[in-house]
């Protein structure tokens, strides 16, 4: 993202940073309590993300909260929250975000009528869900949905009017697939015939036939699927689209195994260790053997030097390969 980058929301401010490995994103949040916080800088992030995602065409994982910490003027003692974690954080494929294409796509996006803006948003979210994921059922479901919220936007794109089928047990109508037949017609992919892809849509939400026969055809036909959901996003945004390929989890590095600097406990060998730098204490890359038994592992977080911890180093039990989270109080100096 080029060092950093900053977005105001009417909810709170977002501020993020490149980080090793990833990045690092800090919500300055208002509301009424700590848990309520981390709950709302979770949902406004992932929005955000999902815009970094299709403006990049690179996938982005699920965010990892990573601490929390209450600083409300004239508050002596407040809450602190930290997670420890012991799972793989992927290497991935590194793209810059480019700030000129997201300012075009934010504004694009805020001229849509409102009910379009949502659709987009949401469509986004599948775009980025679809690209993330590494199960070929759950990218092509992601994928479909998402050219299904954009089916109403793109027949305005298109000023070609909206179908719509009764249903014949509840009398309801609900609007058919004009705009999406009518963008994978015009792309003109072979592996996007509308016969096909629907009856292979059909197969794969109903279960009708076995999952031996579906993920083949569906790993043929997601390269071309993912393609046109972007194209589609472009089209209603009046975007120019990249050139970039879409890099995917699929395609990404495998993931490293990181954990805690210090650890011992029984039944556990320690083979090597690689310190490498992370937001507020040392993790280190190890490999261990187990047999599975609890583990002792502990950290002493540095927070910013206004603060002091009530206590000492905080020693946690825990499982291999599961994240434990901390809860402590600090006051302000």
């Amino acid at each position: 993202i080029g060092t950093s980058q900053t977005v105001q929301l009417d909810q709170g401010k977002l501020f993020f940073e490149d980080f090793p490995k990833g990045m690092k994103i800090t919500a300055n949040i208002s509301a009424s309590d700590i848990d309520g916080a981390i709950s709302r800088a979770r949902g406004l992030t992932n929005r955000v993300l999902s815009l970094f995602s299709f403006v990049t065409k690179c996938s982005i994982p699920e965010l990892l909260i990573m601490k929390a910490y209450d600083v409300t003027p004239g508050k002596k003692v407040g809450k602190y929250i930290q997670h420890c974690y012991d799972i793989p954080f992927s290497g991935g494929s590194a793209r810059t975000l480019d700030k000129t294409a997201l300012g075009k796509c934010s504004r694009s996006i805020s001229k849509l009528e409102e009910i379009d803006n949502n659709r987009v948003l949401r469509s986004m979210h599948w775009f980025r869900l679809a690209i993330q994921s590494k199960d070929y059922i759950e990218r092509f479901t992601s994928l479909w949905i998402g050219l299904e919220t954009i089916n109403l936007t793109l027949c305005k794109h298109y000023e070609i009017e909206v179908e719509y089928s009764t249903c014949e047990h509840c009398g309801k109508n609900a609007p058919i697939l004009t705009g999406v037949r009518k963008l994978l017609s015009e792309i003109g992919d072979s592996n996007l015939k509308w016969r096909e892809i629907s009856k292979l849509r059909a197969i794969t939400f109903h279960g009708s036939q076995p999952l031996h026969v579906v993920v083949p055809q569906l790993k043929e036909k997601l390269h071309s699927l993912q393609n046109a959901l972007y194209k589609g996003l472009c089209l209603v945004l009046d975007l120019e689209e990249s050139s970039e390929d879409i890099v995917d989890m699929v395609n990404s590095h495998e993931a490293h195994h990181l954990s805690t600097a210090e650890i011992s406990g029984p039944d556990l060998q320690f083979i090597d260790r690689e310190i490498v730098p992370t937001f507020d204490y040392e993790i280190g890359v190890v490999h261990l053997k187990t047999s599975g038994t609890p583990f002792i592992f502990r950290a002493t977080p540095v927070i910013d030097e206004r603060y002091k911890f009530i206590g000492d180093t905080h020693t946690l039990m825990a499982q291999p390969h599961l994240a434990q989270q901390m809860t402590t109080d600090f006051e302000m100096e």
